[in-house]
């Protein structure tokens, strides 16, 4: 039992730190962008940064840029059916993905191509 309790109280910083962090990820109201319309209103022209420094720009005319562990890259976006697609034959992470909107975050949730399953970003 004494165990226990050692791992438990070693382990609770860890535990809070993860709660606190989601919370000012603006995880607990997420919101789905689900038109082409609510995107252009919500994030379309907004400069995005993930924690890890990597940016992404959305353009209202249909083009990106990004840049992904240092390597940059550009192409087009289209919204398709409910998702954002993008389209670079520079950008590995291209394909298409669901996006929510919480406070200043923003989660894309991969439907097909190489992206991260979950993204998260940032407006700068």
């Amino acid at each position: 039992m004494a165990k226990f309790l050692l791992v438990a109280a070693l382990a609770a910083p860890f535990i809070l730190s993860d709660t606190l962090a989601a919370s000012a990820q603006g995880n607990e109201r997420w919101i789905p962008i689900t038109s082409k319309n609510e995107f252009l209103m919500s994030v379309a022209g907004k400069q995005l940064e993930d924690p890890r420094g990597n940016t992404l720009f959305l353009g209202r005319n249909g083009r990106y840029k990004a840049v992904l562990n240092g390597k940059a890259a550009a192409g087009t976006w289209d919204w398709e059916n409910g998702v954002l697609c993008r389209q670079s034959a520079d950008d590995s992470n291209s394909g298409c993905t669901t996006w929510e909107v919480a406070g200043d975050w923003v989660r894309l949730n991969r439907v097909s191509g190489n992206a991260d399953r979950v993204h998260r970003y940032r407006f700068k």
